[in-house]
């Protein structure tokens, strides 16, 4: 791993100049993948979709300081964590906008949780400040997000990984009546409205 840091890109593990230690790399990646879906139970650390067996089309080891920009924590496994392609690739990216302070006040991971402003994989308890309920029986889905106590951190990360455009309700459509049978229909309609209950 020291051998990794002291290069150009330290999480390229089939790099030339990384021969010697590429399988104990790639070791060490699948061991933090596993540890960390573990940790957050097979879901995304920002938006909590499934990621059960996903494999690697799906699931991305997460930097949450982007690599890019804090090379020093690249294998860090405080400032890793699994998040889905969307909320990874899409939204994240390389920003720093989540970032509370200024870039030169993060000097350890995980730091502090103020530091941040989205819930924080490895800093922050998820179910104190968003909340996601789904269901769903074949092609017929219900899901929605719930900010906690009108979470400041809940918010922000709501909007930033665009959570609205996750849910649905796609049950009661003409269609979807005509394929639910009795039994089926009354759980979406009894979830639909314990969703819609809910503080």
């Amino acid at each position: 791993m020291q051998l990794a840091l002291n290069t150009e890109d330290p999480w390229k593990h089939d790099a030339d100049d990384l021969a010697a230690v590429s399988e104990t790399l790639r070791d060490l990646k699948d061991r933090l993948r596993n540890h960390h879906l573990e940790r957050h139970n097979n879901t995304c650390c920002y938006c909590r979709s499934n990621l059960h067996g996903g494999g690697h089309f799906i699931v991305d080891r997460e930097h949450i300081l982007p690599k890019e920009k804090f090379p020093a924590y690249t294998y860090h496994v405080e400032n890793l964590s699994v998040a889905c392609k969307r909320c990874n690739m899409q939204f994240k990216k390389g920003s720093l906008s989540f970032l509370a302070v200024q870039r030169a006040h993060v000097t350890q991971v995980p730091g502090d949780s103020a530091w941040f402003r989205f819930v924080h994989p490895n800093l922050d308890n998820w179910r104190d400040h968003l909340r996601r309920y789904a269901q769903q029986i074949d092609t017929h889905t219900v899901v929605a997000y719930k900010v906690v106590n009108e979470s400041s951190k809940g918010h922000w990360t709501w909007t930033f990984f665009a959570l609205e455009q996750l849910e649905v309700d796609s049950f009661d459509s003409a269609q979807g009546v005509k394929t639910l049978n009795e039994e089926e229909l009354a759980i979406m309609q009894r979830f639909r409205q314990m969703v819609g209950d809910l503080p």
